[in-house]
This record gives structure tokens, C-alpha cells and sequence, in this order.
């Protein structure tokens, strides 16, 4: 988390010229080693102090890192002298705005572990950083091989290296009085379409803006704020007008494996970030392992975050808070990242959330199973009744149809290469699997007769370094399991499918084998695998940071359309904050018609107001109690669990998926899963397992049915009033790779 001093550096920025000329006049003096008695550091400590400035001193990467001295007020900043590991450095060091500290850039870091120490008065203070390569990896593990660069379709010019780096590119835009972005010269007369935005600040400037593009941990990253050009760029000691001191880090969607650079970012310019974030004045970051459909890998994401974040800091100062953005694939990591990374995100925007990939995919899968299970066997099905069974609002939204004699046959609305391909290690057409296939990687990929050693296509190949090797297949564990998962079961109790559909159905589900493949046979998932996933924190707990941060969810009600981007998600994230820390009060959730009036882009632009205010009351209260406390009691009045009403009136009530106008106007659903009685919390990989009992159905079955299930369960059926198999509570944040494969 960020530190109260780190706080204090963002909120102390300088607000115009004159507040900062002092301190940079000062600052000489202490460059050219004289003293002039006149500048005393007074920042509250017990004694002389060392801190990183960068997210954590123990991963900086590329051989620098922002670091402040701090000392007991009285000490005069011209007796600090500065080294590492032996080699003076105080010559980077400056007074920072509210004289408080030194604030300097050290650079020239070797690989690995150094010290940093400061002297002064009699005083010492050290702190250890730990430096990483630009390249990485840090905490994630061994890099992805193989691993294709995309810099040139991305449009970054050069020919990259080994680690797909090339020179670092500024460019400059300008927004024109249409609302569309196009390129700006500096050098020639500004365009008479040049359109002005004004800014949270109030500041009222041209609408231009400068991007960064480059290469940081293998991925494109991309760093966009308001800026004229010619004038100074900001940094700890300067400001601008075009930027509000606060960033906005953009996540980007989908759920595919990588084994590629991507060439999307979250995204800098277009749709949320162009038109509402720069718009106001923040900065916006982001980089193309940020986008699960690129990779669909939260450590990765994470790492890369962490590393472009470092890099902003370093270069133009420490924003005075970082806000999360992201739908969907981009949902979940910001709720993953809050939570198992915690100080990289104060405050998350999760649109169209889920809580996490993992407990996400097996409702999918199950999708193919139902419908190779109600298709050609002895009982009859309508849609209505496989609707029933698999959970959602329509059975459109679990399989989209296609014309008979098209490829594949059926596929799910996790599109017909999400759901089926999350699983199998093959290839795919690109018109059904438009990442990891033929067309990017060519012969690098998995074949079961010519290569079965290339790439593994699927989201648990891409988690390797989580998940683990299946000593058995040599490829990734798959974490899918459905033993004891009886489908149908709350559709039966209901009445909604017959006995003989309920039996029917369960034999012939099957599951998915070792390596992915259609099996007759119910999935069993190794023990070690969900070990792993659990003690490395991929299903999300909702126990760590996650507790500290305001969440505002909010989404687009899309249950009507073939879509699974559905209300029960939320309810998902809440029930795992409620467990986890007894309560969910650092949580809002809210959903609207997708005709909404003014459009999405209306809801994000009130969905940020009240985030940055959420966040603004949090910097400025220095009362007593924990992090998540203040969190807690800065929650602005006016905001609150509800929901708009197609005209776009607003109902302010607690979230509740059957009860009052929000649930009656969008009513939440669920998947297979929820339809066979697991909890809605929805974070169990691999159940335990009770004995079966004929008495455990609300509807008769008869002596041959109730065999045949006990022939389905010969080990009985999923007690979901126990936790799952290795799930476990306590897992700690910052989690680094474990070297699970071996």
C-alpha cells in the first residue's frame, strides 16, 4: 500500500510557479555542497529515513528509483549527503515542494540488491532496493516461450530486440471540435479545429495531448496526459495545467492465452480514456499485458502495472492517486490486482465485473457439456428447460447456434473460442480463436502428433508458472473439475426438468481429460493444481487488499442478449468481500439499461466524479483508524447501491437479486454452477463430497433413477455447505512465483 508519506509527497505538488521557485533555488545550494543554513527539513519521523517513491523499493526496475529522504525537523537538508552502495549521490537529490524532504532520482542500479544510505548530523539511514531488468520478469515467473513481437503492428518503428524493445516513442495529438483525435505539429500553426477542455482543476487548455509509447516487462505500454508542447513536463517539483496529479490505469477485456506481445493497450485515447479521463485532466497508463485478450494472466498484469506505474513516477511524479478502469476481462484484474498486489490501485472502476478468470471459466466449459448432454440422447429437451439447467437468463446466453454444417457445430457465447478453447492446448481457425493460432504463431503451437511440446492454447498454459506441470502430460495442470457437480439440481427441485432429464442429463455431461479433450468422463482436477491456485491467491478471496480501496461496480444490463457479462457476477464479489471481512460497505454496485440516455459514457463520467471524490475525502482525513476504516467513513452521502431506470431515473436502494425496483427492472441470474446449488460466492474449484441420499430432492425419483445417479456419484456429490477442496483462507498479498512446475 502506499505509504502516508507517499501521500503527502502527492498532496504537496506545487500549485504555481511561485510556491515552487524557492525550493528549486534551495536545491542548488545543496548540489554545489554549500550551506546555507537556510532550509530545514521538517517532514515527522523519529529519526533520518530512506523511502522509495516507486510502488515498493524491493522491485524497481531498469536501474533507477525515486527515493525521498525524510528527517526530524531541524536538520538543515545541506548536511544530508547521499550514497549507494558507496558512490555519491547527492547531487540528485533536490528540497521538495513543502521543504519536507530531499526527493531524488537514483539511477545507474546494478541488477539485484543495493543499498541506498543518507548521513546527516550524526544520523544514518539505509534502505535496500532490489532491481529488476526492463525486460523482467519479476515476480511472475519464467517468461512465456515462445513469445512473438507485435511492436511493428502496434506502429512502434525499429526493429526490436530479443525482449521486443524498441526506441521509445513521444507523439502529440490534438482533439478536433468533432470529437476525434488526429496528429499535432508543433512546429506549424495550431489547427483551427483545435478544441479546449477543462479540466477537474478547473484549468481550461487546448485539448492536446502527449504519448508515450515503448516497451517495459515485454508488453507495449502507453502513458497519455494533456500537455502544450515546449512547456515543462511535470514531475515532483513542476506542474502543469493540463494535468490533475491524479492517473487513471485503463485495463482492457476479453480472456485469451498470449505467447505474444498484443497490440492493444487498455487503452489511451479512444472511448473512456480519451473522451472523459483526458478530457478532465488525469493521466492514463497502460500497457498490452493489461488486456486479458492478449494474455489472461493476472501476475503478468500485475508485474506489468507495477513496472509502467514505477516508470510514471519516476519520470513525472507521484500522482496523488491511481484509479482503476476496465470492463470485464479488464474487471477482474483490477479486482485481482487490488487484492493480491495492493498499493498499485487506490480506488477500482470495474465495469461489467467479474472477480476473477478462474471461477469464471468452469461455468463456461460447462456450457459445451450441457449441450453435447441435451442433444441425441433418450429424453427430450426445449430450450426453456436447458435454460433452466444452465442457469442463465436465456439458453442463447450459454450457446449461440449456428447453421447446420458450419464450423464448429455449436459454441458457447464465450464465444466460440473462449469457452471450448480456454480448455484444449490446439490451435484454432482465427475466425473462431483470433489469438493463439496459426496466423500469429505459425508451427510454435501445440499439434498432438507433429509438436506436442509447442504451446499450450489455453488460459491454464498461459498460468504455467501458477498452476504447474502435470508430470503425467508435461503441459499445465487444468484446473476444470465437475465431480459431484450435479447439473440441474435447483431446475429440478423446482420442478422445471423431470426426473428423467435430471438423470439423463448427469450421465451424460462427462468433463473434460487431462489435456483439455472432450471426455466422456467427469473431470477430475489434481489436487496439486487447485493447491496451487488457491495458495497463490488466483481465486480471488476478496481477503486482501480488496478491503481497503472504494469499489464502485457498475454495469450494463445485457441478460436479455446472448451475452454473460450478467448481474450475478457482482453478487459474486460482494458475497466473497461480506465472508471475508464481515462486511461489504467499501463496495457500491450499480447497473443501468443498455439504452441509457446519454449512453455508457455518461454513467463512467458520474461513476469517476464520485470515485475521485470518494478518493479526495480519503487523502484528507488524518483521523484515527485503519486504512479500511477510512475508507469506510469517506463513502460520498449521495452514493449508493441502485440502479437507472431505462428513462435514466435514478433508484438508490441495497443490492438485492429478488427483492425491490432495481432486481424487478434487471433481475440477476446465474450459470451452470449456481443452478446446481453451488453458493453464489461462486470461489469453489474442486468440491468436497457427500454421500448421496435418495431423500436429498425436493421432486420422487424412482429405485432405477436414484441407482443410476449412485452410479454418476459412486463418491458422492458436492457438499457445498463445506469449503472447497484446498481452498484456503489466509493467503498473504504480494505473492511471487513458487517455481510450481517442478
Amino acid at each position: 500500500m502506499r505509504s502516508s508519506f507517499m501521500a503527502q509527497a502527492a498532496n504537496t505538488r506545487a500549485t504555481s510557479i511561485g510556491i515552487f521557485i524557492i525550493p528549486m533555488m534551495l536545491a542548488g545550494l545543496i548540489v554545489s555542497g554549500c550551506s546555507s543554513g537556510e532550509v530545514s527539513l521538517s517532514d515527522a519521523s523519529d529519526g533520518l529515513e530512506v523511502r522509495s517513491l516507486s510502488p515498493r523499493a524491493d522491485m524497481v526496475s531498469g536501474g533507477d528509483v525515486l527515493v525521498a529522504i525524510a528527517s526530524p525537523e531541524g536538520l538543515m537538508a545541506s548536511e544530508v549527503s547521499v550514497s549507494i552502495d558507496g558512490r555519491d549521490v547527492s547531487q540528485e537529490f533536490r528540497v521538495s515542494p513543502d521543504g519536507a524532504s530531499l526527493v531524488g532520482l537514483v539511477t545507474g542500479l546494478p541488477e539485484g540488491a543495493s543499498t541506498i544510505e543518507a548521513s546527516a548530523g550524526g544520523q544514518t539511514a539505509a534502505l535496500d532496493v532490489v532491481n529488476y531488468p526492463l525486460q523482467g520478469p519479476m515476480f511472475s515467473g519464467p517468461h512465456q516461450v515462445p513469445y512473438v513481437c507485435e511492436t511493428e503492428t502496434y506502429g512502434l518503428p525499429g526493429t526490436p530486440d530479443e525482449h521486443c524493445v524498441v526506441p521509445t516513442q513521444v507523439s502529440y495529438r490534438y482533439r478536433t471540435s468533432e470529437d476525434n483525435f488526429q496528429p499535432y505539429d508543433p512546429d506549424a500553426p495550431a489547427p483551427e479545429d483545435l478544441a479546449q477542455t477543462t479540466t477537474t482543476d478547473g484549468e481550461t487548455v487546448d485539448f492536446i495531448v502527449r504519448q508515450e509509447a515503448g516497451v517495459i516487462d515485454r508488453a507495449i505500454y502507453e502513458i497519455a496526459f494533456l500537455h502544450q508542447p515546449g512547456e515543462p513536463l511535470p514531475d515532483m517539483w513542476t506542474d502543469t495545467p493540463g494535468w490533475n496529479g491524479r492517473l487513471i490505469y485503463t485495463f482492457g477485456g476479453g480472456c485469451a492465452p498470449a505467447y505474444k506481445q498484443g497490440r492493444s493497450t487498455g487503452g489511451t485515447l479512444r472511448g473512456f480514456a480519451g473522451n472523459i479521463a483526458l478530457a478532465g485532466g488525469y493521466a492514463v497508463a497502460s500497457s498490452s499485458l493489461n488486456v486479458f485478450g492478449n494474455s489472461c494472466n493476472d501476475v503478468t498484469s500485475a508485474e506489468a502495472m507495477l513496472m509502467v506505474k514505477e516508470h510514471f513516477i519516476e519520470q513525472y511524479g507521484v500522482p496523488d492517486y491511481t484509479i482503476g478502469y476496465g470492463g470485464s476481462g479488464g474487471a477482474m484484474q483490477q479486482h485481482m490486482i487490488a487484492n493480491g498486489y495492493p498499493g498499485l490501485l487506490d480506488g477500482i472502476l470495474p465495469r461489467r465485473s467479474y472477480p476473477d478468470n478462474f471461477s469464471l471459466a468452469p461455468a463456461g466449459m460447462d456450457c459445451v457439456l450441457l449441450e453435447r448432454a441435451t442433444r441425441g440422447g433418450d429424453v427430450a429437451w426445449t430450450d426453456k428447460a436447458r435454460s433452466a439447467v444452465a442457469g442463465f437468463a436465456d439458453w442463447s446466453n450459454c450457446i449461440i447456434p449456428v447453421e447446420p454444417g458450419e464450423q464448429p457445430e455449436f459454441y458457447t457465447w464465450i464465444n466460440s473460442g473462449f469457452a471450448h478453447g480456454w480448455m484444449t492446448p490446439e490451435p484454432h481457425p482465427p475466425e473462431i480463436r483470433p489469438d493463439c493460432n496459426l496466423q500469429v504463431l505459425g508451427d510454435l503451437v501445440y499439434d498432438t502428433k507433429t509438436n506436442p511440446d509447442g504451446a499450450d492454447c489455453s488460459i491454464y498454459g498461459n498460468a504455467v508458472n501458477v498452476i504447474g506441470v502435470n508430470p503425467e502430460t508435461g503441459m499445465a495442470y487444468r484446473l476444470y473439475d465437475n465431480l459431484g457437480v450435479q447439473y440441474g439440481l435447483v431446475a429440478f427441485d423446482n420442478g422445471e426438468i423431470s426426473a428423467d432429464q435430471f438423470v439423463e442429463l448427469n450421465e451424460r455431461v462427462g468433463g473434460f481429460d487431462a489435456i483439455g479433450q472432450l471426455s466422456a468422463e467427469r473431470a477430475d482436477a489434481p489436487l496439486e493444481a487447485v493447491r496451487n491456485a488457491h495458495a497463490f491467491g488466483r481465486i480471488n478471496n476478496a481477503g486482501g487488499g480488496l478491503a481497503e480501496i472504494p469499489i464502485i461496480d457498475f454495469r450494463t444490463y445485457l441478460e436479455q442478449l446472448p451475452d454473460i457479462h450478467d448481474r450475478v457476477r457482482s453478487f459474486a464479489m460482494r458475497a466473497r468481500l461480506e465472508a471475508a471481512n464481515g462486511h461489504a460497505d467499501n463496495q457500491v454496485m450499480i447497473v443501468h439499461h443498455r439504452d441509457h440516455p446519454g449512453g455508457a459514457a455518461d454513467v463512467d463520467a458520474t461513476m469517476l466524479g464520485w470515485m475521485d471524490q470518494w478518493l479526495a475525502a480519503i487523502e484528507a482525513d488524518h483521523g484515527q483508524g485503519s486504512k479500511a476504516e477510512r475508507v469506510v467513513r469517506n463513502k460520498p452521502a449521495g452514493l449508493s447501491d441502485g440502479c437507472y431506470s431505462e428513462a435514466g431515473d435514478w433508484v438508490a436502494e441495497p443490492a438485492s437479486r429478488t427483492e425491490g425496483q432495481c432486481a424487478a427492472m434487471y433481475p440477476p441470474h446465474g450459470d451452470p454452477r449456481t443452478a446446481a446449488a453451488q453458493p453464489i460466492s461462486e470461489d469453489i474449484l474442486k468440491c468436497q463430497l457427500k454421500p448421496l441420499h435418495s431423500n436429498g430432492y425436493d421432486q420422487q425419483l424412482t429405485d432405477d433413477q436414484f441407482a443410476r445417479l449412485q452410479a454418476v456419484f459412486p463418491d458422492g456429490v458436492c457438499d457445498y455447505s463445506q469449503p472447497g477442496s484446498m481452498q484456503q483462507e489466509g493467503v498473504g498479498d504480494w505473492q511471487a512465483w513458487r517455481n510450481y512446475s517442478r
